[in-house]
């Protein structure tokens, strides 16, 4: 990623984004990656990323639903690793 960020611009990235990558992923695949993008995000960076994926649906969707299933599989998939690593 940092090789990216130092060859495009926010506006490059964007056209990317919107002619490469979004018509790419069906909305299944999007909501299965979403939570790894989402998690541990500063709020101010979790409410843009949520605006521009999907709104105000997709708000709900990661309150109730994404956020707390995510949280549980990777509490069971890192339960291993100490809190301080991890």
């Amino acid at each position: 990623m940092a090789l990216v960020q130092d060859h495009l611009s926010a506006a490059d990235w964007e056209r990317l984004d919107a002619e490469a990558f979004r018509p790419a992923y069906s909305l299944r695949e999007r909501l299965a990656v979403l939570p790894w993008v989402l998690h541990r995000l500063l709020d101010e960076a979790r409410r843009r990323v949520i605006a521009d994926v999907g709104g105000p649906v997709l708000s709900v969707l990661w309150r109730l639903v994404l956020r707390r299933g995510f949280e549980r599989r990777e509490r069971a998939a890192f339960r291993h690793v100490p809190a301080a690593r991890f």
